[in-house]
């Protein structure tokens, strides 16, 4: 392996690491949880060599990227109860509007 490709996996590995921290200290514990997962499943299904570690890391950085800007709104609904408070709230204002305007007098 040569000195490039030594120093594209760590930065791989630095930038999967603070994306990991960044997602720990904003409390998006959900989606970290899933990039812990993520990186330690590739990185043992890739453990055989190191082209192939290198590759989970740098495939798991892509995934923390792409949860970094998309977080997983589904599972966060399902883990968090505020999440789910908010959701019936808006619900219920949904309603009561569309029963006022289907009672609101027609111009």
């Amino acid at each position: 392996m040569d000195f490039w490709t030594v120093i594209l996996f760590g930065f791989a590995t630095a930038g999967n690491l603070a994306v990991l921290k960044w997602k720990v200290e904003h409390e998006r514990f959900i989606d970290a949880g899933i990039d812990a997962a993520v990186l330690t499943i590739l990185a043992w299904l890739f453990s055989g060599t190191i082209t192939g570690l290198a590759t989970a890391t740098i495939a798991s950085a892509f995934i923390s990227i792409y949860l970094l800007i998309s977080p997983p709104d589904k599972l966060v609904e399902m883990f968090d109860e505020d999440a789910q408070k908010k959701k019936k709230k808006n619900l219920k204002k949904k309603k009561k509007f569309k029963k006022y305007k289907k009672t609101a007098p027609k111009k």
